[in-house]
């Protein structure tokens, strides 16, 4: 599962969808074999693991953890281009609450992807003025999972919610099932 997460970052960043194998060689040199789509749904599930932990994550990334103090977001420091920033916010007990992706103008990720995947989307309120529009996923559960992922995409500045918009940056964030 946790091999899933750090392919999905691999996708990203590599031309066409994939994953790859650990080979000791940096990430953006190793062989790309997934789409896209079982990545995306690879990470919904990663996040919503019972057992999900920042180091967990950072191991299945092959990224460098940052650990922060309370109540900063814990750093992932990555060798993938197309991914600028990532990062994991804990809860105060120190359970996983979500995980960041700012993603590189060339990842290419369209909301009509992320539509197919995860069902109906929910565009959020526009908050302010001068920020992206938000549209949100919420993925059906499975019976006797503990914990749920929803899917919350940032528009590029200055995007309407359309299929063809493009994703600026992904929120994965770990909700219990009520």
């Amino acid at each position: 599962m946790w091999r899933a997460l750090a392919a999905l970052l691999a996708a990203l960043v590599a031309p066409g969808c994939g994953t790859h194998e650990p080979t000791g060689r940096p990430p953006t040199e190793r062989a790309v074999t997934m789409e896209l789509d079982e990545l995306m749904l690879a990470l919904r599930d990663a996040v919503a693991a019972d057992a999900a932990s920042p180091e967990s994550i950072g191991a299945a990334l092959h990224a460098e953890v940052v650990r922060a103090e309370a109540p900063m977001p814990w750093e992932l420091r990555l060798a993938e281009p197309r991914v600028t920033s990532a990062a994991l916010v804990l809860q105060a007990d120190g359970e996983l609450s979500h995980l960041e992706l700012v993603l590189a103008p060339a990842s290419d990720l369209a909301l009509g992807k992320l539509s197919a995947l995860f069902g109906e989307p929910h565009p959020l309120p526009l908050m302010h003025w001068n920020r992206p529009a938000q549209v949100a996923f919420y993925p059906a559960t499975r019976p006797g999972q503990r914990f749920t992922c929803a899917i919350i995409a940032s528009l590029s500045p200055g995007e309407d919610p359309t299929p063809s918009s493009r994703v600026s940056g992904l929120v994965f964030r770990r909700d219990p099932v009520l």
